[in-house]
This record gives C-alpha cells, structure tokens and sequence, in this order.
C-alpha cells in the first residue's frame, strides 16, 4: 500500500514535468520580440566551427552592414544598430540572470529547424530548432560589441522534439557529445532523412539566438522507473517513501542544548565558523543523523549554518548532496568553504561549471593540491572547554530562576541598574525587604501593579502630609456625597457662628470667661443647669460657704448630716428610759458587761452580774426591763444618739463653715443640709473652675427663667452642631487626636471652623483621596508595606516610588542568591573579562585549528590513485585526468568513477536540473541532501535529489517567495511583451508548491532566530514584526542616526507611471540610474543592487543605466557580473538569496499621466504579495532607499 502511494504521487509530480504542448519553444519556435534574435546568416557549419571547433567568440552586425572581414567574425541581422544593441543588452542580462537563478544555461544558438506538422490536416508548420549549442553573450565594456560564445557544455539533442515525434511513430538520431568529427549540417541531413515519410515536413538551414529550456524534461526522464535500477527503483529509492508515503510521526528532539558544551569536549567538533545556539542546535541534530526543516529568515545566517553542516559531516567521513536553483546560493557557500580551507572537497556541478573541461580541472586540483600542515592541537581545546565551563558556570547561575519567583539574577540585575540609573547623582533611602526567599512571581506582580498604582494616584494627590484629607479614611466618594458634604460642611459653619454668638450673651449675663470648644460649652451648660438644678432643690448656695475648705472632706460633712439627722431621730425616744445625767462612758461600759454576761448561762453564779443590775437601776428613771435583750437595746439607742450629739458638738465649726445659714447645729434643717450635700459639690466643682463665679450665682437667682432661656438657646444649636458634625465624620471618618492633637470636644471653634473652611475648598480632592486610601491598604497588604512610612511622610515622589521599590527588593534577592551562589558571590569582573577575551581569542584560534583539522582529515583519507590496478575505478579517473580532449562527459565519468570520485570529492554542488543531468539513477547516493533556498523548488524539481540521499536537510523560509514561473515563461513559445506578466507570475506562483512545503510535517522543524545582515534594526523591522512576530533577535544599530544606514525615502513628483502602455516609470528610472552612478562615484567599495515591483521598471532602469554607463564608461568594471557582490537589477520574482550593502527599491507604480493612483502595484496584490515584500525589503546590509512617485 505504501509503496502504491509513492509511485503514484511520483507519477503525478512527475506528470507535471512533461511539456509536449506546442507551448513549447522547443517544438514550436516563434521569434520573440525581444528575447531572441534571428541570424541572417544560415552558414550553420560555417558558425559552428568558429564557436566550438576554435573556441572564438562572434560578435554581431546590424542591417546592410559588414566588410569581408566581419563577416568571418560576426553575425548578421536584419535590426538596425539602435535596435540590435538594444535587443543584445535585453537577451545579455536575461541570459545572465537565467544562470544565477535557475543553475543552467537557458541561452542556446539553435543551429538548424526542422518544419513539422502535429496533424497531418495541420495547414501551418510549427518550427523545431535541431542542434543545440548553449551560449553566453556579454561585452568587455561600455561601447564594446556584444560577443557570442560557447559555454563548453555539451550540445543538447531536442530531447523534446525526440520525445513528441516518438509519439508519431518517428525516431530522429541524438547528438553524439563525443563526436568530434560532428557537424550540424549532417545532423540536420539524418533528421530529414528521419522524417522523410512526412509530407511537406522539412529540414532547413536557420540560426535563432533564444531561451530554451531543457530541464523540465531532462528531470522528467530521471523519473521514470525504467531507468533505474531494478535493485533501487525509484519509488524506494532516499527519501521518497518518507516524504511522499503515508509517513510516520518522527521522533521529537531529546537534545539537550544546555548540556551540550558540557558534554561534548571541543576537539570532537569540527565547526569552522562561528554559530549562534540555533544554528549549533540544528548543526547537532544533523550531525545524530535526523532529517530536519530549517526556518532561516533573512539575514539569519543559513549559508553560514550550510558551511558549517557541511564542514561536521565530511569530517564525520559523510557524503553531501547541496542542491540550489539559485547559483548564488551554491557560490556563497562554496566561497565560504574555500575561505576556511574545504572548497577543495567540493565538486561544482551547476551552471557552466559542469563542462568536461572544468569538473575534470576541478577533481585534478584536487588531487594535485598540497598537503595541509598538520594541525598543533597543543591544549587548545581542552584549554577551550575549562574556560568554556567557567564561563557556562557563571551564565548558568546568572540566569538560572530563583525560586519560587521564577526570575533570573540577570533581570533582576538588569532592572536593577535601571533603577539605580534612575536615582543617578541622588541619595537612595535605605530600606529593608523582608523574606525574599518566599517571594513568589503573583506576589512580585500585585506588589509592582499595586505600588504602580499608588504611585499614579500620588501623583493626582500631592504629598500626601500636605493634603487637607491626611487622617481621614473615608469609604469610595461619589458626587453625590461631595454635594452632601458640602451641605452639612456650611451648615456647621453656619451653626458655629450662632453658637459663639449664643455663648457670648450668656457669658456675659453670667460675668464668666467665653468658652471656645464643645467640652467647655458642654462643662459651662452643666454649671448652668446644676446652679438652676440646685435652686430648684431649695438650695440657696452661698458661693463663700461652697468654697470653704471643708467641701474637701465631703465624707465627713455627710457623717455630720447623718449625725444630724440622728440626734433629731432619736431626741425624744432614746433618752427616755434613762437618767437625764446618765453620762456616755457609764453607758458604754454598762452595754459591755452586760454584753459580756448575756452570753453566759451561769451568770446568776456570778457576783459580777449583780454589781451590774444594781449599776443599771442607778441609770433607769424607773425599774429596768427584766429582759437582757431590752437592757440591750435601749442601752443602744441612747448610746448612738449621745454619740451623734457628741459628733453635732465637735463638728460645729465646719457645720458652720460649709453650710453657712442652713446649719443650726442639732436644730439644723436635715434636708437642706442633703441638698447642700447634693448640690454643694458639684456647684463647687465649677466655682472652682471659673464656670461660675458670685455673680452667675446671683443673676440666676435674679431670674431663673432668663438664665434657662439663654442656656437652652445655647443649648440648642451646639446640639444641632454635634448632629451635624456626627454625619460628616461618618463619612469623612478622620482621626481627630492626629488632626488636632486633642480631642474633638477640646478643639477651639475657630479652629476647628477653619477646618471646616479647609475641607469645604478642598472637597474636589476628597474623591481622589477616597481612591487613595485602598490602594495604600492594598500595598499595605503586600510586600511593600515598608514604602509606606514613607508615603507617608512624603518622602517619596511618585516617580521614585516604584524605582525604590525596585531597588529595594531586587537588591535583597540578589544579596540572598549571592549568598546562595558562590559563583556570583565570588565574581570579579576583570577575572571574569579577561576569560570572556582569552575564550574569544582561544575561540577563534580553535575555529582555526578546526579548519586545518577538517582539510587535514579529508586529505588523510583521500584515496592515493597511482598504482591502482588497470580498469579500477581509481584508474579510469587517472586516464581520463590525462586526457587533453576527448574527454568524458560529467555524466558518464561519474556513474564509472562515483565511489572514487566522491572520496575525492565528497561534497557536489548541483542544482535540480545539473542532478538529472549528470547524475546517473543508481550510480551515486549520497548520505546526506542539502536544499538551500527550498521555498523556491519545485517538489518534482527536488524529487531527483531526494532519491539519492538517505537523510535531508531542508533550509528555506516559507514567508519568502514561493517557486517562480518566471523562467518558465522566458522559455515558452509565446511572446509576453504585451502582457501584463508581473500580474501573471504571481497568480501562476500561488497555485505552486515547494519541497519546503513538502517537508513540513514529515521531518522536525527548527528555525534560526538571530539576524545578523541588517546593520541597522529599521531594515529589518517591518519584516520582523508583519512576518516574524517579532521572533528575529536584532542587534541595535551601532549609530542609529547615521545617515548611511537605515531606510530612506525619495520622493520624485514629477514621474508617471505610463498605466496600460509600457507600464514603465521611465523618470523614476532615470532618478535610479543616477542614484546608481552617484553611489560607485561616492562608495565604490559598498556593493549596491536595485529591486523592482515589475519587470517592466526592471527593463526600464536596466536601459537607463546603459545610458547612463555611456557618460560614465570609467565605472564599467562595477558593472561586471564576474565581480564579488556584483551589481545588479532584479525584479521581485528573482531577488530572493541576494543580498548587498545598499539597495535601491524602485517601485514603479504610482501617478499615471493624469495625477491618478490605482491600487495596482502588480505581484504585491495577489495572494503573497506580503511575501514579496518580505523580500524585496530584507535585501539590505546597511542602507534601503525607496524611489517613488
């Protein structure tokens, strides 16, 4: 079932490579307008000998033109001279720009036509060109003729015409690339001789100069399953099955970047450039075997990556198989190979490096190149991997997450410094932060969210000492509260006027001081009410008797009222029984004895008892009670009342003194005595104070009910006020000892009044300070409560608020982890510096020594080929490097020599159409397949690469440009010059997919992340963000404001777009074409290319350079496609892998002649014209500059 499905999809890819529609130049030839010319002269022998037999070069003449001499050398046409130069320079620069894109040569001079008819019934012959000679056509300089020359590639049998006549039932004969004696002539004679049963079919005599394409169907052929071989069919064959069957899940990486350098000593790594960790991640996996799909965005290093895979994998003693369409791909990465010392490893096999001539110099130089020198290891590595551990040692503890916060030393370092920079050239308040080893990531971000907010709501309050809110802690202000606040606010105010006013007329009436707060109102209502209180009880008070001294001893005046009272109780009734002169010490001590024998039964035994009866008959008026108890109790009774009187007498004096008027001594009135108890006191109290003084005293009793009138309209208001004072402090909630430093009741009116005054002006503010005082409580309630004395105190600004908190926290966690971390705690940074520049130097030397030990390994194991036995492999390769001509073809010299060949050169550079061409099904496989640039292949262009492999790496960017058809339709038999062919390229490209697309899902993806082309950030950010979210890490630009760098504008308002016509911006152009001069003028060292949105402009600016190049033929050499970082115009479908110092983007498109803009801007508006731009505007190293209308 599986090997089903990959036959079929084999089948159905390979389908769409077979063109035998007369779409087809190769079997139906029309003249294109401007891509091809049509050679007058028809002596095809004549030509064929100049260009292959001597190797010379043909240049070309114009209409009528041409002496004996040029004629021998030169090519007529019937163009003029202005119409022949400009169709030279179209077919040059298409020429060229087919070999960089593509890796083959697209421009051939067709030697002879065969005329034919698909249908017998047919009325028009379509023309089929026979012999296929691939050229190139360039000049030395500005002014000089265009010269013709063969490529030294093979002629190439229309294998296309083969085919469809096969289809016909004919067979015509191939070109034998190994027959000298070779002639087109006879060629065409054995065609004809072929066809001859055709009517009105013909062979004729024609030289055309156009783009043919013979790859499609060069790889077609390589797919079919009969020509490989039965112990390898194709449908098994590398990696087809994987790729193109049901597929299997793959193993997801187990490798640990981390504990790479750890445990992988440097002296097992054989990298020879520098790689960042995503490119050694996808170097690691390649090199453990496993087939891998790397993203490389612009300017992320994949050449480099590819030098680097390369390297690891021919000095693991691998094959490697590095396909590209694109010739500069293929060219950076073998420059990159040579610089380091492996080139010579490399067999090119691309382009028109795939002659004989030139893949056999390729292999002799190989072997014919001197031994490296053997590598000094000398402790370097392991001199590496000791400060390599070091170094990973201190990284690791930097960034390595404390716990349970979840951030590294580095942040918090790096915030840090920020905030210390913050306090720069100020003193930072010294704080302590409590418990950071418990610190978690919620409780960091509520405390930083939490101090944040406070900070910004300090800001809308002021100091927070300064604020006339400061003690108040009311709940969330809303406006209606403010308005109700402002109500209750004027009326105490209010109510305080008319309680001063009140307070006032009722001192005076009663002649005592004003009194200035509540509790003194309160005290002074007391005073009145007590003083009306007391004469409502009958009390005269007599203002000198309250104040004797004797109202100190208030208990002993009582005793004396109770004595008083007691003398009078018990006047009549007590003293009855008893002798008037019974004296009270007789009594007392008669009460004893008999106390003492009541108790006693036997007291009639004692004499005692009767001396004491006989005593009590002298005390009795009459005969004593015969009871004891009786005795007893009248004894008692006229003891407390003798007492009593014995007190009344003592006291006499104070009685007297304190009661005044009232007192009689034993006479006295006991009620009003009580009343003076009552009152007295309490009328003292504020005699004593001053509340009341003689003259209140005597006003009241003057006029009891003016005194009650004054005191309840007192009264009344500072009632009102307390109402009114409770409403507002049951919202505003403040804390009055710390406003007043008293207590309320102890406040002065006017005092608190301009409180009042101060709340009522600022009550604008309240709702701010009700929004305050929760996020205080909230940072209260975190970690960072110890911010708040300061807060406070106003200590703090709002801005230095979270900068402080920063320090102070992030400064007690790194104190804690350095403690834990002796590799932090011991950091020295001269130490430390001087290893990171002892690891660069050892690092770079090491890369060195790795080049020398990888061109060392590969030149230890190159197989020695003297000697080998006649007919070996290695031996047929030494006869065929001998040979001066009649050399092999690449094809046939590989398929006899590959096991030889590749331990020669283990590394082939190819392009899809050079792996069909040259690499025989079956002869040759390779370990590894490289695809570069893989976004832009074909599936069934990569099919033939994929089968000669056992493990794939594919390198592209699928935000990059999809496969083009823009060479296809170079090649086709129709002519586009009227179209719109930007327009259509991108709908034909959208439909297309790639072997990057094919790969997703079957093979693990990795991506490199680090940008390094674009010198400065601006370059890059657009793409960046709209195509990488962000995920490239750029390196900012070492002068951001340099003028030399970054993306500029040229606005041109005077250009049109000629719209519907040659769809040109000529004055744009023009502008370019100057700007291009004034570079290489300026900075000729700085490469320089341009980008267009269309093909139009591309021809456009092309043109206006020619002219330009005309006045400035000096600048020629900068213009040569040989040079490194050649210059170049390119449209949006051909620019993708290039890459220079400064591109010029011309967009074209704009302001028609009529001042209008259309939302054309052809590619870029169809589907992925995002990836277009990508791009376009991803080209630059140092500078961008846009043209445009």
């Amino acid at each position: 079932m599986a090997a089903d499905l990959v036959t079929r999809e084999l089948a159905s890819l390979r389908d769409q490579l077979l063109d035998l529609s007369l779409r087809n130049s190769l079997l139906n030839y029309r003249p294109s307008k401007t891509r091809s010319l049509s050679i007058a002269d028809t002596c095809v022998d004549a030509i064929f000998a100049r260009l292959v037999g001597a190797g010379s070069a043909l240049s070309f003449r114009e209409k009528g033109v041409g002496s004996s001499a040029e004629k021998l050398v030169s090519l007529a046409t019937e163009l003029t001279a202005e119409a022949l130069e400009r169709r030279l320079s179209r077919i040059a620069k298409e020429g060229a720009s087919a070999v960089e894109e593509q890796g083959c040569t697209m421009l051939f001079l067709a030697l002879g036509t065969l005329r034919w008819k698909e249908r017998e019934t047919d009325e028009v012959l379509r023309s089929a060109p026979l012999v296929m000679l691939p050229c190139t056509l360039a000049r030395k300089k500005v002014g000089a003729k265009y010269e013709l020359r063969w490529t030294d590639e093979e002629l190439m049998t229309n294998i296309s015409l083969k085919a469809k006549l096969a289809t016909l039932g004919l067979e015509i004969p191939d070109i034998d690339p190994a027959d000298d004696e070779f002639l087109p002539s006879h060629y065409a004679a054995a065609v004809a001789a072929a066809v001859a049963s055709k009517e009105a079919w013909e062979v004729v005599p024609s030289v055309d100069l156009g783009f043919f394409s013979f790859s499609k169907f060069i790889m077609h052929k390589d797919l079919e399953e009969g020509v490989w071989p039965e112990d390898t069919p194709l449908a098994g064959a590398g990696m087809l099955e994987a790729l193109l069957g049901e597929g299997r899940p793959f193993e997801p990486s187990t490798l640990d970047m981390n504990a790479l350098d750890r445990k992988t000593p440097s002296v097992e790594l054989f990298q020879v450039l520098d790689a960042d960790p995503s490119q050694q991640r996808v170097i690691e996996e390649i090199k453990r075997g496993r087939s891998v799909l790397v993203e490389g965005p612009p300017g992320t290093g994949k050449s480099q990556t590819i030098t680097n895979v390369i390297a690891e994998l021919l000095a693991m003693g691998k094959t490697v198989l590095f396909v590209s369409e694109k010739m500069a791909a293929l060219e950076v990465v073998k420059s990159r190979l040579d610089a380091v010392g492996l080139g010579g490893a490399c067999l090119e096999l691309h382009s028109q490096k795939s002659t004989k001539r030139h893949v056999a110099n390729q292999i002799r130089s190989a072997l014919e190149a001197e031994a490296p020198p053997v590598p000094k290891i000398a402790g370097d590595h392991d001199r590496l991997d000791a400060l390599k551990l070091a170094l990973n040692d201190y990284a690791d503890a930097l960034h390595e997450q404390i716990e349970p916060l979840q951030k590294a030393p580095y942040d918090l370092i790096a915030r840090l410094s920020q905030a210390w920079r913050h306090f720069e050239n100020r003193e930072i308040p010294a704080l302590l932060f409590d418990g950071v080893e418990t610190l978690t990531p919620t409780e960091w971000a509520e405390t930083w969210q939490a101090v944040g907010e406070l900070a910004d709501m300090m800001g809308l309050i002021g100091r927070v000492p300064e604020s006339p809110w400061l003690h108040c802690q009311p709940a969330e202000i809303f406006p209606d509260d403010e308005a109700r606040l402002r109500q209750d606010l004027q009326e105490m105010l209010r109510t305080i006027a008319a309680s001063l006013q009140r307070q006032s007329e009722l001192t005076k009436a009663l002649a005592v001081p004003e009194v200035r707060c509540l509790d003194a109102v309160n005290q002074l209502c007391k005073a009145c009410d007590e003083l009306l209180g007391a004469a409502a009880a009958g009390f005269a008070m007599q203002p000198e008797s309250v104040l004797a001294e004797d109202w100190q001893r208030v208990a002993e005046l009582e005793q004396l009222v109770a004595a008083v009272a007691e003398v009078q109780q018990s006047r009549d009734a007590t003293t009855a029984p008893f002798e008037p002169d019974a004296a009270l010490p007789q009594l007392r001590s008669v009460r004893k004895q008999l106390s003492y024998y009541a108790k006693r039964w036997f007291r009639f035994m004692l004499p005692g008892f009767y001396a004491c009866k006989k005593e009590l008959r002298l005390l009795y008026r009459e005969e004593p009670p015969t009871g004891l108890e009786q005795i007893l109790t009248d004894l008692n009774a006229c003891i407390t009342h003798l007492e009593a009187a014995a007190v009344v007498t003592e006291h006499d004096a104070s009685g007297r003194a304190a009661f005044g008027a009232d007192w009689a001594a034993e006479n006295s009135s006991v009620d009003a005595l009580k009343a003076a108890l009552v009152w007295a006191p309490r009328l003292r109290e504020h005699l004593s104070a001053g509340r009341l003084t003689a003259t209140a005293v005597q006003t009241t009793k003057a006029d009891e009910a003016q005194t009650r009138e004054q005191l309840d309209a007192l009264y009344a208001p500072c009632q009102d006020f307390v109402e009114q004072l409770q409403r507002v402090f049951d919202v505003l909630k403040p804390d009055s000892s710390a406003i007043w430093q008293t207590d309320l009741n102890a406040v002065d009116f006017e005092t608190l009044a301009a409180q009042l005054r101060l709340w009522t002006t600022s009550l604008p503010a309240l709702a701010r300070w009700s929004q305050f005082l929760p996020l205080r409580a909230r940072v209260a309630a975190t970690r960072a409560g110890f911010l708040l004395p300061l807060v406070d105190a106003g200590e703090v600004a709002p801005d230095d608020l979270q900068p402080l908190l920063e320090v102070t926290m992030t400064s007690a966690l790194l104190k804690h982890v350095f403690q834990q971390r002796p590799v932090l705690r011991n950091f020295v940074t001269d130490s430390h510096t001087s290893r990171i520049q002892d690891f660069q130097l050892l690092d770079a030397d090491v890369l060195t020594l790795n080049q020398l030990r990888a061109a060392r390994k590969l030149f230890d194991e190159r197989p020695v080929l003297a000697g080998d036995v006649r007919g070996s492999k290695a031996a047929l390769l030494m006869e065929e490097l001998k040979k001066k001509r009649k050399l092999k073809s690449p094809r046939r010299l590989i398929s006899e020599t590959a096991s030889v060949l590749q331990a020669v050169k283990p590394c082939f550079m190819m392009s899809p159409m050079s792996v069909a061409q040259y690499l025989q099904p079956g002869a040759i496989d390779f370990d590894v397949v490289i695809f570069d640039e893989a976004s832009q292949v074909r599936p069934q262009d990569g099919l033939g690469a994929l089968a000669r492999a056992r493990q794939l790496v594919v390198m592209g960017d699928s935000k990059q440009l999809p496969p083009t058809s823009f060479f296809d339709r170079l090649s086709d038999s129709e002519d586009h010059e009227d179209d719109d062919e930007d327009d259509e390229i991108a709908t034909m490209v959208a439909q297309l997919e790639s072997v990057l697309a094919m790969c997703k899902g079957r093979v693990q993806e990795f991506s490199l992340l680090w940008h390094y082309r674009s010198q400065h950030e601006s370059l890059i950010m657009v793409s960046n963000q709209e195509s990488y979210n962000n995920t490239l890490r750029v390196f900012p630009a070492a002068a951001a404001d340099d003028k030399n760098y970054g993306v500029h504008f040229h606005c041109i308002p005077d250009a049109v777009y000629d719209k519907g016509r040659s769809r040109q911006n000529r004055k744009e152009a023009e502008v370019v074409a100057q700007a291009v001069i004034a570079h290489y003028r300026k900075s000729p060292q700085t490469s320089l290319g341009v980008g267009t949105f269309s093909v139009a402009q591309k021809t456009a600016i092309e043109d206006a350079i020619d002219f330009a190049l005309q006045d400035n033929p000096d600048l020629y050499e900068h213009f040569q496609s040989d040079q490194p970082d050649h210059f170049f115009v390119k449209n949006l479908e051909t620019i993708q892998g290039d890459e220079r110092d400064v591109i010029f983007v011309s967009v074209g498109y704009g302001k028609d002649s009529t001042g209008r803009v259309t939302a054309s801007f052809g590619p870029v508006n169809q589907k992925g014209g995002e990836r277009r731009l990508n791009v376009l505007f991803s080209r630059a190293r140092q500078r961008c500059e846009v043209f445009c209308n």
